[in-house]
């Protein structure tokens, strides 16, 4: 037989199981026996020894004092949670698991070589090499032998060989509010989130990146760091690279956002690394459309907090002006201003008030649908009035 403690909890006690052992083999009369043992979790210490007995009854077994024990450091279904929960114990072990790139070395940093690894556990991990790496794609979904290394508080995998599995796989990312985002628990994990821009500031001399902060439903507010380096927004030189990103993060826009995620001064951050993690937070429909405008055909009362609802569509690659006049002409407020490289329909309200968030006064204003194909350079309109009611006693 085959005798062995199992401790799934170490501390705790253990317990024991006794498995038959079968002959599989002889060899100049030398009979060799083995059993099968199960997989054991990630963690679980296991000591092991065993028992014979002969026809007679006698009983041997190997020495007590040389029992093996083990921990099981390492397993086909270890995650990267499980690293990341069991930092100390893994620190200098060898490991392996799957997972997909979500960033490769060399993007958000340049001064260090990391990439960023991901597995359906929703956690993250980093990828450290001294020297560049340009094997390593995004959504190449891999299987990593590594060490585990902890580098001042930071899950690391070094001296590592990779087995690529595919390429283009789907990238796997958190979908979170910026509340859960802001315990700080998916650093070097790659997250989704939402929020409205309440403040932007631009590189300087002395700091090379944008800082856009966002707030959602959840009251959260999260800072997004677009380093110069991922030449995303700017180039080392604080030059402008892409006008129409730079169009689409203006305070009041509601984006979406993927990237890793980051803390700086305890305070979380995101990390994109391309250009296309950054997008508006789409309303509409995406379609083939047309300029169009149209408005709900009565009065409202902004001073009872009323709204208008109106609807409005616009072709590919345009740029698209929304604002409204009173009937002199006079510019009253700018409800959307930006270029889009896809045809939508979209709905939205006017609180009317204009671009010093007053109310207007009563009466009757003009909304003003201009697009622009940037291709072309044809400019098509449409208008329809809106009429602002008087409040009454």
């Amino acid at each position: 037989t085959l005798n062995y403690t199992l401790d799934e909890n170490p501390g705790n006690q253990s317990e024991f199981i006794t498995i038959e052992m079968t002959a599989d083999s002889v060899v100049i009369d030398t009979f060799y026996y083995s059993t099968f043992i199960p997989p054991f979790d990630f963690g679980t210490q296991v000591t092991y020894y065993s028992v014979i007995t002969d026809n007679h009854g006698l009983k041997d077994s190997t020495s007590l004092d040389l029992a093996r024990q083990y921990t099981i450091l390492s397993s086909s279904s270890i995650t990267i949670a499980e690293i990341r929960e069991n930092i100390d114990d893994l620190d200098g072990q060898t490991i392996t698991v799957d997972g997909v790139i979500t960033v490769p070395m060399d993007i958000i940093r340049t001064d260090i070589h990391e990439a960023f690894l991901q597995d359906e556990s929703g956690q993250g991990i980093v990828i450290f090499s001294y020297d560049a790496d340009p094997s390593i794609q995004r959504g190449d979904s891999i299987m990593i032998t590594a060490t585990v290394d902890e580098f001042e508080g930071k899950p690391e995998l070094i001296d590592y060989s990779i087995t690529t599995l595919d390429t283009n796989a789907a990238i796997p990312f958190v979908d979170l509010d910026i509340q859960e985002f802001n315990t700080l628990e998916y650093s070097y994990t790659f997250v989704k989130l939402w929020g409205r821009i309440i403040a932007r500031s631009n590189p300087t001399p002395t700091n090379s990146g944008a800082n856009i902060d966002i707030q959602d439903e959840s009251g959260g507010v999260t800072t997004i760091r677009i380093w110069n380096s991922t030449n995303i927004l700017y180039n080392e030189n604080n030059e402008i690279l892409n006008t129409e990103l730079d169009s689409l993060l203006q305070i009041g826009t509601d984006i979406e956002v993927y990237g890793i995620g980051d803390s700086f001064s305890g305070s979380s951050q995101i990390l994109p690394a391309y250009a296309e993690d950054i997008s508006e937070k789409l309303e509409g429909i995406a379609g083939d459309f047309e300029t169009s405008l149209e408005i709900e055909p009565y009065p409202f009362v902004p001073q009872w907090g009323e709204v208008i609802k109106y609807t409005y569509s616009f072709p590919d690659n345009a740029r698209i002006k929304l604002r409204v006049f009173d009937l002199s002409g006079r510019f009253i407020t700018t409800l959307f201003d930006e270029f889009r490289g896809i045809s939508f329909y979209k709905e939205a309200i006017w609180d009317g008030r204009n671009d010093l968030n007053e109310v207007v006064p009563p009466g009757v204003y003009l909304m003003h649908l201009e697009v622009t194909d940037k291709l072309k350079g044809k400019t098509t309109t449409d208008v329809a009035p809106v009429v602002i009611g008087v409040r009454m006693k």
